[in-house]
């Protein structure tokens, strides 16, 4: 009898043995092909950087930028905001690798959705205020249109470059240091959006014939409302 109940018992240890090595097998198996799952979405989103965002993002930037006076150009003269609505629909290809990079180095491939372009611009748009035209003040015009077609618009299409490449790995650069309170990715980021956006800020002054110089360093252009659209 003791040797049944003993025999019984080695019986149940040996099944609940391998119930946990079942169980163990079936976790490996999953976490390996989470891993494999993974790599495989970390792979495609690099590949969807290289093949697509970047080509399409840098192929629209010379675009983007000679589009952009003309905001308020057609505002001015022609009471639409079409050109408003086309230079944001741009803008969320423009950003589309800050996404894609955040989905690489951060989430490494991890994450819950793909990370598409965003659904809106950049939300820091200064509007044209309007009035008459000044004759007196046309020197300012004059002097605003020509800093724009021969320095503003040239820096800004070279300077775009430089900002759309370093656009994924802002993840990588803000976990080094902070510059003026900023982690550096995002103040790197800020710097280069500067001259970027510049042109907008030079045909504000130019249209509203404005006596001061259009500081781009000292305008809220400069602000970070930009990463709002990648979010």
């Amino acid at each position: 009898s003791q040797q049944v109940v003993s025999f019984n018992l080695n019986c149940l240890r040996n099944i609940e043995d391998r119930k946990k090595e079942v169980a163990e097998q079936r976790i490996t198996k999953m976490s390996t092909n989470n891993k494999g799952k993974q790599a495989l979405t970390f792979l495609l989103l690099v590949l969807v950087l290289v093949i697509l965002s970047w080509p399409l993002a840098l192929f629209i930037a010379s675009w983007y930028v000679w589009i952009m006076p003309f905001e308020g150009v057609f505002l001015v003269l022609f009471k639409t905001d079409i050109i408003y609505t086309v230079t944001d629909f741009l803008e969320r290809f423009l950003v589309w690798p800050r996404a894609l990079g955040r989905a690489i180095f951060v989430e490494c491939g991890s994450g819950a959705t793909f990370p598409l372009p965003p659904t809106q611009g950049f939300s820091n748009k200064e509007r044209i205020s309007e009035g008459r035209f000044d004759w007196k003040k046309i020197h300012f015009t004059i002097l605003w249109l020509v800093l724009l077609i021969f320095i503003s618009l040239p820096l800004a299409i070279f300077v775009m470059w430089f900002w759309i490449i370093a656009m994924p790995f802002e993840s990588v650069l803000n976990k080094m240091t902070q510059i003026d309170g900023k982690e550096l990715g995002e103040w790197l980021s800020d710097f280069l959006f500067i001259f970027v956006n510049w042109p907008r800020s030079l045909t504000k002054a130019m249209f509203e014939q404005s006596e001061e110089f259009p500081n781009p360093f000292s305008t809220e252009e400069a602000s970070t409302n930009q990463y709002e659209a990648a979010a």
